[in-house]
């Protein structure tokens, strides 16, 4: 497979050798050729800071990407060992550095995202106020996703409200308790959801634009908020867009929620990009949920390790260090 990352090569003909520490992280990289081991690279911080995590490396130096998009909203210079922006939650830690990686503590904390995060999900509501999906669903399909998260180990939250008055992106992320992994689904009508979309536009309340209009899609994602038109995920039945067992506007929206939500946070999946680590794919993979046509809630390992560093894991019960901010974590803690 191929990795993006600084100072890493590799010929068709050699092998390479990876040394790791105790937690995976790689901190030497050795090629053998006929008898002869010689040290290819040996990344001062370790493979956090050139996104190496248990891969071969095919790209050459000049084309590979020098920033790995684990940490999804904040991205970080592994020349430096410095983030490019201040630490979003840097009020509630006044006393650490707002660009450090791991509180400059490498050897005793492990860099990680946010505090679990949570999908948000706003069901917007028809013209005699009636949620457009009723309650009974969601809740069904909130026991799924969150179902889904105890399988793959991925502590993330779910919650449901039901309301046309769609936030702002500064509203979003300076609601309380919010975190800088949540993640914004808007389910409407196509029109409702182009409304908003044109509203966006006009009032510039922070988001992204869709690359598509959502009249015209089942959804489209942005880096944080995601659109799912009801209308078109409602009329699809069996095989033409799901398998006749996900047939059921359970199982149907349940898919397409998380296969909106995934597409920000696998952007920087490793089938998203071609050897010389150009982006090829638009977030699309063969056999799992990120299928064009999501068909099963499948993940892959790579998926399902950037949810954990995204969200944390259930079996670490809390990812906040006993001291220091909220990027670091103890590693006598896993």
């Amino acid at each position: 497979m191929t990795i993006r990352g600084l100072n890493i090569k590799r010929t068709l003909n050699d092998t390479t050798y990876y040394v790791h520490d105790a937690t995976g992280n790689v901190m030497g990289i050795y090629v053998k050729n006929d008898l002869t081991l010689t040290a290819q690279d040996r990344p001062i911080y370790g493979s956090s800071r050139l996104g190496i995590i248990n891969k071969d490396v095919k790209s050459p130096p000049s084309a590979v990407r020098s920033l790995p998009s684990f940490f999804q909203y904040r991205m970080y210079d592994a020349r430096i060992g410095r983030f490019w922006s201040v630490d979003p939650l840097k009020s509630d830690y006044p006393w650490n550095s707002t660009y450090a990686f791991a509180e400059n503590s490498v050897i005793q904390l492990i860099e990680i995202l946010g505090d679990r995060g949570t999908i948000y999900i706003q069901v917007m509501l028809d013209k005699k106020g009636k949620p457009l999906i009723d309650k009974k669903t969601m809740n069904e399909i909130k026991m799924k996703i969150e179902d889904k998260g105890k399988e793959l180990n991925v502590d993330w939250k779910v919650k449901i409200v039901y309301s046309n008055a769609i936030m702002s992106r500064k509203q979003f992320e300076n609601r309380k308790n919010s975190d800088p992994s949540d993640s914004y689904i808007l389910i409407g009508t196509g029109k409702q959801l182009d409304e908003y979309v044109i509203k966006n536009r006009e009032e510039k309340l922070g988001w992204e634009n869709p690359s598509s209009w959502p009249h015209s899609v089942n959804g489209t994602s942005t880096d944080k908020l995601m659109y799912i038109n009801i209308d078109n995920v409602r009329q699809y039945k069996g095989e033409s867009i799901y398998e006749s067992a996900y047939s059921s506007m359970v199982e149907k929206l349940y898919l397409t929620i998380i296969h909106e939500d995934g597409h920000p946070k696998f952007q920087g999946h490793s089938q998203n990009y071609n050897e010389m680590g150009v982006k090829t794919n638009i977030g699309h993979i063969a056999g799992t949920i990120m299928n064009s046509v999501p068909k099963v809630d499948k993940y892959d390992p790579e998926m399902i390790k950037m949810l954990q560093e995204i969200h944390g894991k259930i079996s670490e019960g809390c990812n906040k260090p006993k001291s220091g901010g909220h990027d670091s974590m103890n590693k006598n803690m896993y």
